[in-house]
């Protein structure tokens, strides 16, 4: 979502115009000062130097690889379907089948994400938390290009949704209310906004809301050193891994956190 129309946006719902007026001050802040925005490539590189297959980080929480058209086939081609006819190659973000997989291997059963678009990672921890009579809460608004907000998560099936629970509404907003009830969480999946100040804003709060032993997996970590700041201030040793996606150049590292202490 370009500046522009993310300002557009925000002035058609003035409830959000709090976040409006903090995303203008910090843009003009970044403006006449130096920022990390533009550290995607020590961001890429430190990504790189940490990444690690798949399959080792899966079974390091004593679990395996498992690919969701081995399980809910009919529920992947129905994505997919949505997928081809929107044509807005949102993708499934960090991987569904990663997600899933994870998702099992902690036997998760409360779990909060940032960004939903039309709801392919939703949908593949949904999947596994309902075996579980877990809980998932999501957080996002909505973009332009989905058109309406009956388009965000459409990718998630009816029988699935009273596991969901989904705020409309930016992280700045949604996000402390959503995480206001809820400690001891299983998983904190962050996709949502890419700037380094969205990051520095969630991160925290994220991580302040996970059990111990609780994961912190992030998306795109390579646009910014935003992830690598925070392992470093919470003195967590991060985990990365490369994931196929839709995003620009096919390819997304994802950071992991493992909380270790509370």
């Amino acid at each position: 979502m370009s500046k522009i129309s993310t300002a557009i946006y925000f002035l058609k719902h003035p409830k959000w115009y709090s976040d409006l007026v903090r995303r203008l001050f910090l843009n003009i802040r970044n403006i006449s000062s130096s920022s990390i925005e533009n550290t995607q490539e020590e961001a890429t590189a430190w990504a790189k130097e940490h990444c690690v297959e798949v399959g080792l980080v899966l079974a390091k929480f004593h679990g395996e690889e498992l690919r969701l058209k081995d399980e809910f086939l009919d529920d992947v081609k129905r994505a997919e379907e949505l997928e081809n006819i929107s044509g807005s190659q949102k993708g499934w973000g960090a991987s569904g089948d990663f997600l899933y997989s994870l998702s099992e291997a902690l036997q998760a059963t409360r779990v909060v994400e940032t960004g939903v678009a039309h709801g392919y990672s939703s949908l593949a921890m949904l999947l596994s938390l309902q075996k579980r009579r877990g809980i998932l809460k999501s957080v996002d608004m909505p973009d332009p290009d989905l058109s309406s907000f009956d388009m965000v998560g459409r990718a998630v099936p009816e029988r699935l949704k009273a596991s969901w629970e989904l705020v409309l509404a930016p992280d700045f907003v949604g996000l402390p209310s959503i995480l206001r009830s809820e400690a001891n969480l299983d998983l904190c999946h962050y996709d949502s906004d890419k700037t380094a100040e969205g990051r520095r804003f969630a991160y925290p709060l994220l991580w302040k809301s996970l059990r111990k032993g609780g994961l912190l997996v992030s998306d795109d970590i390579a646009d910014n050193i935003a992830f690598k700041e925070f392992s470093e201030s919470v003195n967590q040793k991060p985990i990365v891994v490369s994931t196929t996606g839709s995003g620009q150049g096919g390819a997304r590292y994802v950071g992991i956190l493992i909380k270790t202490d509370c």
